[in-house]
This record gives structure tokens, sequence and C-alpha cells, in this order.
């Protein structure tokens, strides 16, 4: 089983995984936890999905669209030392290429 899982998106869609996340970890409490890792543009620095993920990684500013370069992605995604990814909708998890 994976143990640290980063979210590719943002808002309600990233809250909604970090809630089932926990959910999870309480459900299991002697397997290990597993750890949400919000990535966020300069904007959603201090957005609720970023404060509440157990470690959040920035990815720039928004206008260059970070959540579509598929570069800095894998690049963030390595730093993070994610071994999951959950995509949500929208963004990435519409191009068959990421």
């Amino acid at each position: 089983m994976f143990q640290r899982i980063a979210i590719v998106n943002r808002g309600e869609a990233a809250m909604r995984l970090i809630h089932a996340v926990r959910d999870l970890n309480a459900e299991r409490p002697d397997a290990p936890p597993i750890t949400t890792i919000a990535l966020y543009t300069d904007a959603e620095r201090t957005a609720r999905f970023a404060r509440e993920a157990d470690e959040a990684y920035p990815l720039g500013p928004a206008a260059a669209r970070p959540y579509l370069n598929h570069d800095l992605l894998a690049r963030v995604l390595t730093e993070a030392r994610a071994d999951a990814v959950w995509v949500g909708w929208g963004f990435v998890a519409e191009d068959a290429a990421f």
C-alpha cells in the first residue's frame, strides 16, 4: 500500500481527498498512516487545502498553468517523495499523456 499520496488538484477536490485519507487513517490505527501532500500555486499558499494537507509543495505562479505542466509536476512529485498521485477531476485528469 502507498504511504505518501500527492494531490494534483485544489479546493474542494483536494479537501475531499484529505478528509477521506484522514478517515482511512483513523480506521486503520495499527497501519502506517498515509500522508497527504498538497501541491499549490503562489496564490493558493494560504488556501485551506494547502494548510490542511500533511505536507505542501509550491508549484510557482498560477499564470504558468503549473497543474498542466508535466515536467514541473514530475519534478515536484519526485521532490515530495510521493508514491501515489490523485488527480481528481479536471487538469491532468483529462490529459491521457499524464
